[in-house]
């Protein structure tokens, strides 16, 4: 294997007794064999290289922006609706649990 610049480690958890861990071990083991995960990574780092060798500009061609209000509108406009559907769901529930109540006293 070449020299690594980069090696990282990926865990994947299973419950103990899982009838997955077993499978899913055969199925690593096998793409190892197969070459399957020196192929993956070779062709990452051929994309790396490509995007590397892309011209690059220097720090004084450099465009840099404040940003405003007007540029995070979106952001804020997501949250809050977001935030306005929580609301109508909370209250939704709130006045299901309410009419529930009532109607399980009678």
């Amino acid at each position: 294997m070449k020299d690594c610049w980069s090696w990282q480690s990926v865990v994947f958890y299973f419950p103990k007794g899982s009838p997955l861990r077993d499978a899913f071990s055969k199925v690593l083991i096998r793409a190892r064999e197969a070459g399957l995960i020196h192929k993956l990574v070779d062709d990452h780092m051929d994309m790396v290289g490509k995007v590397e060798e892309a011209p690059s500009f220097s720090r004084s061609e450099t465009f840099r922006a404040e940003l405003s209000l007007g540029h995070l509108q979106g952001s804020f406009m997501l949250l809050s609706m977001g935030l306005g559907s929580s609301l109508i769901v909370l209250i939704y529930e709130r006045l299901r649990n309410i009419c529930k109540h009532v109607l399980n006293e009678n």
